[in-house]
């Protein structure tokens, strides 16, 4: 910590200070220090724009020579570097504008004309932390408001925008709230309305037009006093004292935020600034009131800013110029961005007025020799005359002549044109290719950069353009880089190969800047998964792909083995990541020097780190290309569910609900992909679920969607039926009853129905050709899982290789079993196993409980001092310890490792209770021989001992074996669910009992503090006391009948009285409100369960059958024999240097069966995403229809309305005429009234 003037400053603010104190230290405002007035009638005003008495000199000069008046002024010319001093800016910060919908903030800065342009870039990249853009846009025009016909304003509004957003954009205008510079700011507001992501625009703009800008400066006392003597010196400095004392301030200034106040500027000869910029950088030169202050410095920014390169290339940021109506200024800044060096193209809005119609004009009457016709240049002149004075009528005509000469780089945005309709990123596009002439390859890269597919996909594709094969590489790779899947999708359809394209390199490089990126969530998942590189690792720094293996076993567990990780690719890969990095140019092609080929499946590879580097669409993308979309998306599931475990214990919980809504996402997937594959083909599908997938752990579709317990994929039809063949075998749809019967009466086994078998037969005549059917076919014949020689076929089901189609073909037809092979049949399916063994373990459980309730005499005991009972219970627990290690030892393939197969093997919970179940019953066998053969006969206290206590584990033990019943009986549709109810609700009676063990305890110790204030020493009774009533107390025992012997009137008096209350609010709390609560979770369990109780239920099926599939064929204690059959078989093997097959669920198929079963996966990818879109039109069609039937009805009503309307107006017509005809007959009526009254009185008279 460090303390100034006695107050703590945090490295944050440490930080911020210095970046003000640079601010104030790099930059510096002006201000006139002379009066040189106007000439009469405006003497009092300085030529600056400010009155002659707001100078500071004006006051001292008062102070020195007494009154002014009656002096002679003396009038000379002003100029910005003669007659002004510089003095650090007093206006920095944060403004906070006022009066608008929302609050917006934006940064700004004073500083002077003549400040250099690089410094004003490094205060945008480095102070205010601004990205180099992609693309410089500067908007110029009209500065006063104008009326922008309402067509142009919407494609400006649009087009504007969307380059802004899609090329990561500056935006660069006059910063104001008026003119064009106020039609920039409403299109970022309506954009900003609409998404939250933030476009950069920097409004450059004088200092001293801008209204209200007194608010912004810091502190008044800021501003330099100035001396006569300061007044007649050219660029006089401050003090030195007083620029301490500036940058004093400036290192105590805080972030804060200074108001600004946004008025109409229609009666004020300044202007607002608009409050939707985000950057403002105000240009001092001294002058107040004074427009174009600021022309000169934001030119040059823009060179600096164009001669800068993208990404660390060799491209430069792209700069355009866009032209909205305006005046003499505007004509001047297109004159400086066309005759600069690199020159700015230039697009012009025609249709906005003034200067942009003016230029639009010029553009057009001139030649392709730049040749313009006398009478045009005459009505150019008068054009020009209606915009600029007249003193610069013919300095703007020489400028216009001078721009015209560039046609190049002028392109016409007119709206009645065909550019228009394309849109303004187009024209600006175009503006582009055609100033700078670009070929074919940067064209795609401006597209690229800017995210326009469109763009690439209509303008530079389509015209056949030859784009070199490296160039289409280079720019998958930024693709990639950046996540830009639509632009992938569109180079991959444009011949870029992904096969040819993905090395090692590559692929290491995309981990690399995935790893290396800010807030990378690929190098949060390796801090949390604890992967640490090894030392020869750390020292070169080299990051290899088993790296990412390791982190993707990490995350999936359930014993996944990625390939990144074997031991051959670990060598080579990071061999070749350590060459790489040593930038040897031997290193080229490591990959292959090291490695061989190159990846086999490389979308499945990038697929693995769009999800690592959490990009989704990316990812998506990389699921439709390529082979075993089902595996993909399996292995999605996995990758997602444990990220976003991950994001939930690190608290992130936005990145939590994405990652769960994509795990989400990809579980509908697969269940739909697998849908769509069984409706095309049942029997392809079959296999696809079955074949062995060697990028995936060697794993199958099923085993996969069962580790990452996908019950809505292992509960679909096609598994269903997959597993009841599997449980079945070679029987007929078969009862349990037939099975138990055939059990108990082996006679019964041959009057079962079996299904017929295949039998081969040779042909010896020519065959035909294959088809692509008949291959498949004959690779997907499939057998038993156990079939012996005797059955007329040796091959294992789901294990041995599919047969070649040679030049003999094989005739296939359907023979029935033998007796022999009937007998074989039953007691190999794995329905007759699971019977077997459950009766097995019932007659254990009878046996083992009547060895713990009924005591043996002495006289009965056998060998070792044990009765026969307790060997034949020992026997049978030894028999299932060795199938226990047998399962350990099987799991996974011959190439797992130890730790494999254990984390494997204890995936399962009942075999962790098994493992409980033997360890309990040995250590009291053991016991019990200990006190027969090695305890002393002499010591009979430590005999008993150990006898009674090895008793009491068989009790204990029992317990657990009967516990282990739930498991057979989760095979039961009924009571499976009701199993996978129990576990639920025990893991929430645990977090239960953890908050009731809360109030037990505070409830016992405060009530036995009070009831026994005398105890004197802390003992087991104590303990048992604290605890004992308080726990009945939950079920209803009040023990309220005992009382305490220790108690008396005087020692427990005052408290006697107080332990009923306190036991009164704690039954309140323990028995009415845990215990319903408790009551509820369960019924929240229950109901959730219920609602899933077949998927669980098919889920736990389908652990019973892969379980009793791979179980020897003889139920314990005969399993025994089963065992040594396979230890002999392995001895056998071993000599001779074979391999024993193992009876795993895989196919395995040569490599031309199975592309053609990854070419019909391929299929269904297809079918199911045309499938998406037909539903996505179908309901745009809905809508669309819905709309019309609206608009139908609409149209009826106003039809309605409309002969209502007609209607009423004849009737007012036929009103009219009559009131016509009433006031003609009211004037006939009146004028013979009057020819009456004039002939009465030419009678009277």
């Amino acid at each position: 910590m460090k303390y100034h003037r006695g107050v703590s400053v945090s490295e944050d603010t440490e930080k911020l200070n210095r970046k003000w104190r640079s601010i104030a230290e790099s930059f510096s405002a002006k201000e006139c220090i002379s009066i040189c007035p106007k000439k009469p009638p405006n003497q009092d005003c300085c030529q600056c724009g400010r009155l002659v008495v707001d100078h500071q000199i004006y006051s001292q000069r008062i102070a020195e020579e007494g009154e002014l008046e009656g002096q002679q002024p003396w009038f000379q010319s002003w100029s910005s570097a003669t007659h002004t001093q510089k003095f650090p800016t007093n206006a920095f910060g944060v403004m906070e504008f006022q009066g608008v919908f929302n609050t917006s903030r934006a940064k700004y800065v004073r500083l002077s004309d003549d400040t250099s342009e690089s410094d004003v870039l490094k205060l945008l990249t480095n102070l205010w932390n601004l990205k180099l853009p992609k693309l410089l846009i500067e908007v110029t025009g009209g500065a006063k408001d104008f009326v922008l016909n309402p067509k142009l304003k919407r494609i400006f509004y649009d087009g504007i925008i969307r380059v802004a957003v899609t090329a990561d954009a500056w935006i660069l205008t006059g910063g104001t709230n008026t003119g064009v510079m106020k039609y920039v700011g409403k299109a970022i507001r309506e954009h900003s309305l609409k998404s939250q992501k933030k476009i950069v625009a920097i409004g450059v703009a004088s200092w001293g037009i801008v209204d209200h800008r007194e608010d912004l400066i810091v502190a008044e006392s800021f501003k330099p006093r100035t001396s006569r003597a300061h007044s007649r010196a050219h660029n006089v400095l401050p003090e030195l004292g007083q620029k301490h004392c500036l940058l004093k301030r400036a290192s105590e200034y805080q972030e804060g935020v200074k108001y600004y106040r946004v008025t109409s500027s229609s009666m004020s000869a300044g202007a607002s600034l608009d409050p939707n910029h985000s950057h403002f950088i105000l240009v001092d030169n001294g002058t107040v009131k004074q427009y174009g202050v600021e022309i000169t410095l934001r030119s040059k920014l823009e060179k600096l800013i164009s001669k800068q390169t993208l990404d660390e290339g060799e491209r430069c940021i792209p700069a355009v110029c866009i032209v909205l109506e305006g005046g003499r200024n505007t004509i001047q800044v297109v004159f400086e961005n066309v005759t600069s060096d690199p020159p700015i193209p230039v697009v012009i809005a025609e249709g906005s007025g003034r200067a942009a119609d003016v230029l639009a004009f010029a553009y057009s009457v001139t030649k392709q020799n730049k040749e313009m016709s006398k009478e045009n240049k005459s009505k150019l002149m008068n054009r020009i005359k209606e915009v600029v004075a007249k003193d610069d009528v013919q300095s703007t005509m020489e400028n216009i002549m001078e721009i015209v000469t560039k046609r190049e780089l002028l392109t016409v945005f007119s709206v009645d044109s065909e550019v228009c309709a394309e849109g303004l990123d187009h024209t600006i596009l175009q503006a582009l290719v055609k100033a700078n002439n670009l070929p074919a390859n940067d064209q795609l890269q401006l597209a690229l950069i800017w995210n326009r597919v469109d763009i690439a996909k209509e303008k530079i594709f389509k015209l056949d353009n030859a784009i070199t094969e490296d160039f289409l590489n280079e720019a998958m790779f930024q693709a990639l880089r950046d996540g830009k899947p639509k632009f992938v999708k569109l180079l991959l359809e444009n011949g870029v190969s992904m096969h040819t394209f993905l090395t090692e390199d590559n692929l290491l490089k995309l981990y690399e800047l995935s790893l290396n990126a800010p807030d990378s969530a690929l190098k949060l998942l390796y801090d949390h998964s604890n992967i640490k590189l090894r030392l020869n690792e750390r020292a070169s720094g080299a990051l290899c792909l088993h790296h990412v293996g390791r982190l993707m076993e990490e995350l999936i567990r359930n014993s996944f083995k990625s390939s990144y990780t074997t031991e051959r690719l670990q060598r080579c890969r990071c061999q070749a990541g350590e060459k790489r990095r040593s930038r040897n140019p031997s290193a080229k092609d490591s990959d292959e020097t090291f490695c061989g080929s190159r990846f086999p499946t490389p979308f499945s590879d990038l697929f693995l780190w769009a999800i690592l580097s959490r990009k989704y669409e990316m990812a998506y993308l990389m699921w439709q290309q390529g082979t075993e979309a089902l595996a993909k998306s399996i292995i999605a599931v996995a990758l997602y569910s444990a990220m976003s475990q991950v994001a939930a214990e690190q608290f992130d919980m936005g990145s939590f609900e994405k990652l769960d809504a994509q795990a989400n996402h990809y579980k509908k997937i697969s269940y739909d992909m697998l849908q769509v594959c069984f409706e095309e083909n049942r029997e392809y599908t079959r296999q696809l679920i079955l074949v062995e997938l060697k990028n995936w752990s060697n794993e199958t579709i099923m085993s996969l969607a069962a580790a990452v317990n996908h019950n809505k994929l292992i509960g679909h039809p096609c598994v269903q039926a997959l597993l009841t063949d599997q449980w079945i075998g070679k029987l007929q749809m078969i009862s349990n009853r037939q099975v138990i019967l055939g059990l108990l009466f082996p006679p019964v086994v041959a009057m079962l129905s079996y299904r017929e078998v295949d039998v081969i037969k040779k042909y010896n005549e020519i065959p035909e050709e294959p088809t692509t059917e008949d291959i498949i076919a004959e690779a997907f014949r499939l057998t038993d899982v156990n079939d012996s020689p005797d059955i007329g076929v040796s091959r294992n089901e789901y294990e041995t290789a599919p047969r070649e189609v040679t030049s003999e073909p094989d005739a296939v037809e359907k023979q029935a079993l033998s007796i022999r092979q009937c007998y074989y049949a039953f007691y190999t399916a794995p329905i007759v196993k699971f019977w077997s063994n459950t009766l097995m373990y019932v007659a254990f459980l009878l046996i083992f409980s009547y060895m713990v309730l009924v005591k043996i005499p002495k006289e009965h005991m056998g060998w070792m001092g044990l009765s026969l009972i307790e060997w034949v219970v020992m026997v049978l627990v030894f028999s299932l310890a060795a199938e226990e290690i047998r399962q350990v030892i099987t799991q996974g393939d011959s190439s797992a490792n130890w730790t494999y197969k254990l984390k494997s093997w204890s995936s399962d919970v009942w075999n962790i209770w098994d493992a409980i179940c033997i360890l309990l019953f040995f250590v009291g066998f053991f016991m019990r021989i200990a006190a027969r053969h090695i305890i002393s006969q002499n010591d009979e206290e430590a005999i008993d001992f150990l006898i009674q206590n090895g008793r009491i584990l068989y009790c204990i033990d029992i317990i657990f074996w009967y516990i282990r019943l739930l498991d057979v009986l989760s095979v039961s549709k009924l009571m499976g669910p009701y199993v996978n109810m129990i576990g639920r609700m025990l893991v929430d009676m645990v977090r239960f009992t953890i908050i009731l063990g809360v109030f037990v305890t505070s409830y016992g110790v405060a009530s036995h503090g009070i009831m026994k204030p005398d105890q004197r020493v802390m003992s087991f009774e104590v303990i048992k006391d604290v605890f004992y009533q308080p726990y009945w107390h939950v079920y209803g025992e009040l023990f309220l009948d005992e009382r305490n012997p220790d108690c008396d009137v005087e020692t427990c008096e005052n408290g006697s009285m107080l332990v009923p209350l306190i036991m009164a609010i704690y039954l309140l709390f323990a028995n009415i409100l845990l215990i319903n609560m408790l009551i509820a979770i369960f019924n929240n369990t229950f109901i959730s369960v219920q609602q899933n109780a077949l998927e669980i239920w098919k889920f736990q099926r389908y652990r019973i059958i892969l379980e009793f599939r791979e179980r020897p064929l003889f139920p314990p204690p005969l399993i025994l024999i089963s065992h040594f059959w396979q230890i002999g078989k392995e001895l056998v093997a071993w000599l001779c240097g074979q391999k024993v097959t193992t009876h795993k669920m895989k196919l395995h198929l040569t490599d031309s069966t199975q592309s053609v079963l990854y070419s019909f996966e391929e299929g269904c990818v297809e079918n199911y995403l045309r499938q998406n879109v037909l539903r996505d039109q179908s309901s745009q069609e809905r809508t669309v229809h819905r709309l019309e039937e609206r608009l139908d009805a609409m149209q009826t009503k106003f039809a309605e309305h409309l002969e209502a309307a007609k209607k009423v107006q004849t009737r007012f017509k036929s009103m009219e005429e009559k009131q016509e005809r009433t006031l003609e007959g009211v004037k006939e009526v009146l004028h013979l009234t009057m020819e009456t009254y004039r002939l009465s009185d030419s009678h009277t008279c």
